[in-house]
């Protein structure tokens, strides 16, 4: 419920539905791709990647604008947090009737329960530092921390400098929930909290401006309702896209075997 003035900030509505709207074709194009193998899903599947973080980030930053205008965010993150983990149970369990390779262990979803927990929690002091200069903190660790991924060559980023980080985090996959995993590790969706708790942390700070009616008065008005209208509906559509998608998808495949 994105509020100002009295007024629903309908265009943070708008850019929410664009996000998840380029999340749930994303996830198309790799279930088409990586689990029915289709050629077109694979080539709009890495035409695409390049931009999934770009519209993922977007996301991210508006559920952390969103918490100042929540009336608890400690239930908000509980409730997500039990969804979250009801998430993994089920696509982790997926395997015993032979559907592989859709477990999710720290998706998008357990990344913003914790970091909405995590605001609950340290929201008094986080309150303490100015928006801009939270915002410019926030922006250099996530800088600092994008490359920790095992992927990416694991490392820190320090201005023109790299400082490499120790073997022995890569070790195992407890701590898969920081960003650090090995070399065995897979979740189809993933996003550690290292570097997007700062990506959630700059949108928290943006919020602030938000609570306070200081955006312009372009944010109060109906651009695309498409977009406003889904956007009102993403945790519901991000639960339910997958097995959507995934039941469409099987029944094509069906129907092209019997062709």
């Amino acid at each position: 419920m994105a509020k100002g003035k009295g007024n629903r900030l309908f265009l943070l509505d708008e850019l929410r539905g664009f996000a998840i709207i380029c999340m749930v074709l994303f996830h198309a194009f790799f279930t088409a791709s990586e689990m029915f193998g289709w050629p077109i899903a694979t080539k709009l599947l890495y035409f695409f990647m390049p931009a999934e973080p770009y519209f993922a980030a977007l996301f991210i930053v508006i559920s952390g604008i969103s918490c100042n205008l929540s009336h608890s965010n400690a239930k908000r993150g509980l409730i997500l947090l039990g969804i979250s983990i009801a998430m993994t149970l089920i696509t982790y369990s997926a395997r015993y009737i032979g559907l592989y390779g859709i477990e999710i262990w720290f998706g998008i979803l357990h990344l913003l329960a914790v970091c909405i927990l995590f605001v609950a929690l340290l929201g008094r002091g986080l309150k303490k530092i100015h928006p801009v200069v939270g915002i410019l903190i926030c922006a250099f660790l996530f800088y600092f921390t994008m490359h920790i991924d095992l992927n990416k060559g694991a490392h820190l980023n320090f201005f023109t400098q790299t400082i490499d980080l120790p073997e022995w985090l890569y070790k195992n996959d407890l701590l898969c929930p920081f960003g650090f995993y090995s070399l065995n590790f897979f979740s189809a969706d993933y996003f550690p909290l290292l570097p997007w708790l700062f990506m959630f942390l700059i949108g928290y700070y943006l919020g602030m401006y938000v609570k306070k009616g200081k955006f312009p008065k372009f944010f109060y008005n109906k651009h695309v309702r498409p977009f406003a209208f889904v956007g009102k509906y993403t945790l519901w559509i991000y639960i339910v896209h997958q097995p959507v998608i995934y039941a469409i998808f099987y029944a094509v495949s069906l129907v092209m075997a019997n062709i």
